[in-house]
């Protein structure tokens, strides 16, 4: 399943990466930062509606169907780069925008349902270990393959060829990963708990508990004080995402020459930067994944909050000392820290919290509302130095790191 993920996000996740940075160049300023923003929207509005069917399909189905928004996505990215030069027909501004808003609302919209089918998927093969911590580091480790081998052959291809056949390229790998979703097997440890249902008598109430589930029972477990206490710290992984894709373009940019190089040379500066972030998100889900198998998943969190606050704050150094190297010790920290958030956060909820759907649907909730806020705030702040943007980031990481302290000292000694 990772492996086919590590396929189909090394087209979506690359061109969502250089989105903002392209759409720019093209001439539409503030199209990549709507689109995001639209991504985010509509996948909160996703998660309400997903967790009603998920597991009333088989997975590999689930997996095909909600791919199938992101290759919209790059396909309108195909539009954009086709239409930079041109006005008449469906290169009008009017026709451009639709089209790019409509599919980010769709993809927004099917990407709730591919990564809570993702969890709920490695939440079942976890399901009688005790290893949850690991079975999400390895799985998001995998993944993270993705963002290497992505940035790593568009870096070099994207030079070679316009961007316009970059997003054809993109489109063409998108699709043979959509494909594959469709050989994903089974859970046989799922497969062994319905039985294992069935024997006890138990197959009535759990399908009342499928029946219950509604976009109600996702806001109603933000009243639990354990679920108060991580609404910060899963929001704020949707405020990584639009960091990634909204702001480290510009610090990069910041930190070499752009008047004397071409778009496709900027775009492959930052692509190599990716490249280096992918490597190390790569290893620090497999390291994470271990080392959440030995210390505790919640003082695990707050050491990789402390990382992520690090590498902010050698952004902020990077705006006036505007060296590309620092750019290469960010994304090693920011790397080995992103991927380890999330996996850390889901193995949280896998084993903690009893792997229920309502959970992961609230988390998915969450990284979106956190995503929106923070593409509005880089919007908002588009006219102002670039360390604005850095700076709140870095207060919503210093509240997370709050939140889980207080969780630690009054929930877990209850």
């Amino acid at each position: 399943m990772s492996l086919v993920f590590a396929v189909y996000l090394s087209a979506t996740s690359t061109g969502l990466n250089v989105m903002t940075q392209i759409f720019e160049q093209k001439g539409f300023d503030y199209l990549g930062n709507i689109s995001i923003f639209t991504i985010f929207l509509f996948g909160m509005i996703g998660n309400f509606v997903c967790i009603l069917y998920i597991r009333k399909l088989q997975y590999r189905h689930s997996f095909f169907i909600h791919s199938l928004g992101y290759l919209l996505f790059l396909i309108s990215g195909l539009l954009v780069c086709h239409c930079a030069d041109k006005e008449n027909g469906i290169c009008n501004d009017f026709w451009i925008y639709l089209v790019t808003i409509v599919s980010s609302a769709m993809s927004g919209f099917t990407s709730s349902g591919l990564f809570i089918t993702q969890n709920d998927y490695v939440a079942q093969l976890s399901k009688y270990s005790k290893k949850a911590g690991l079975y999400y580091g390895i799985a998001w480790a995998v993944l993270q393959l993705s963002q290497v081998i992505g940035s790593l052959y568009s870096a070099f291809v994207i030079v070679q060829i316009k961007q316009f056949y970059f997003y054809c390229l993109m489109v063409a790998v998108a699709t043979f990963g959509s494909l594959s979703f469709l050989l994903v097997p089974q859970p046989k440890q799922h497969a062994h708990s319905v039985v294992q249902l069935q024997e006890d008598g138990q197959e009535v109430a759990d399908t009342q508990e499928l029946n219950k589930l509604n976009p109600i029972s996702v806001i109603l477990t933000m009243k639990e004080f354990r679920v108060k206490c991580f609404i910060f710290p899963m929001m704020i992984t949707g405020c990584l995402l639009s960091f990634q894709w909204n702001v480290m373009h510009y610090v990069i940019e910041n930190s070499i020459d752009t008047q004397s190089l071409s778009d496709e040379e900027i775009t492959k500066y930052t692509l190599l930067v990716m490249t280096v972030l992918g490597c190390c998100e790569v290893l620090g889900g497999i390291f994470i994944g271990v080392f959440n198998t030995y210390t505790p998943k919640y003082t695990s969190q707050l050491l990789q909050f402390h990382l992520i606050s690090i590498a902010l704050l050698l952004a902020i150094i990077n705006t006036y000392e505007q060296k590309y190297g620092i750019c290469f010790l960010i994304a090693i920290l920011w790397g080995l820290v992103d991927c380890g958030t999330t996996s850390t956060l889901l193995a949280i909820i896998a084993q903690d919290w009893n792997d229920q759907i309502q959970y992961f649907g609230l988390f998915n909730f969450l990284q979106c509302c956190g995503g929106m806020i923070s593409t509005v705030v880089s919007i908002i702040l588009a006219q102002q130095p670039i360390e604005w943007s850095i700076f709140f980031l870095l207060a919503c990481v210093c509240v997370s790191k709050f939140s889980i302290s207080c969780y630690q000292k009054l929930y877990i000694k209850q």
